[in-house]
């Protein structure tokens, strides 16, 4: 991580760093996050073996995280849902980066 990032845990211990804040643009409003450590079993993307987002267990848990008790959940109210045409999943409101947003 670069020298500048901010790392900041929330409920329940997990450590996440703000890698892009756009949180005060007038187009975007977004602050994306990067998990300091695996959100989940790293071993599995989805218990069938299956390749599909939507879903899957990783989509699963981080559905969960904004659902009562959830690691976002006091933020779950604040954070707007998108729709991610290109994997068929709506109202996402945590998803993983695609490659090439990663790799900007």
């Amino acid at each position: 991580m670069a020298g500048n990032a901010v790392l900041f845990r929330f409920a329940g211990g997990s450590s996440w760093y703000v890698i892009a804040d756009d949180s005060a643009a007038a187009n975007a409003g977004t602050v994306t996050l990067l998990a300091k450590n695996p959100v989940g079993d790293p071993s599995k993307f989805d218990e069938f073996g299956g390749t599909a987002y939507a879903g899957s267990m990783v989509k699963s848990v981080l559905d969960g995280m904004t659902a009562p008790g959830g690691a976002f959940a006091d933020a779950a109210d604040a954070i707007v849902g998108v729709d991610l045409g290109d994997v068929s999943v709506t109202g996402a409101k945590l998803w993983l980066l695609s490659l090439a947003f990663a790799l900007h």
